[in-house]
């Protein structure tokens, strides 16, 4: 049996207005730690040269950290990059993305990668 101070909830990070860059920088910034986060994203399936290779499609963001994301979407994806953007700014890329893995979880999938810079094509700050 535990008494309720040993008890220790984990709420995922609100954005309360921010953006998934703010709670990446404050991630850099705490040295690394991955952060639970629920926030939408518009990820941009992309091919081998970072070219467009299918519809982009909201997922999930579950958790983020200087090196990667982990997304929830209802599919598995075939693509082995993504491009990530913020909803209300669907021109600006804010990071791209390396698709490790695509793992069913219950009724969808768990989309993690990391984050990478291709050559020529900058990452978005903000």
């Amino acid at each position: 049996m535990t008494s309720d101070s040993a008890i220790v909830e984990r709420r995922p990070a609100t954005l309360n207005g921010g953006s998934l860059a703010d709670l990446l920088a404050d991630a850099e910034r705490r040295g690394g730690d991955r952060r639970p986060v629920l926030s939408s994203v518009i990820a941009e399936p992309l091919d081998e040269n970072f070219q467009a290779a299918g519809a982009p499609f909201v997922a999930l963001a579950r958790n983020i950290s200087p090196g990667g994301i982990a997304l929830l979407y209802t599919q598995p994806i075939g693509a082995k990059y993504l491009a990530l953007r913020q909803p209300g700014s669907e021109t600006r890329v804010f990071r791209y993305l390396e698709v490790v893995r695509s793992t069913l979880i219950g009724y969808g999938y768990e989309i993690a990668g990391r984050f990478i810079e291709p050559a020529g094509r900058p990452n978005g700050r903000g």
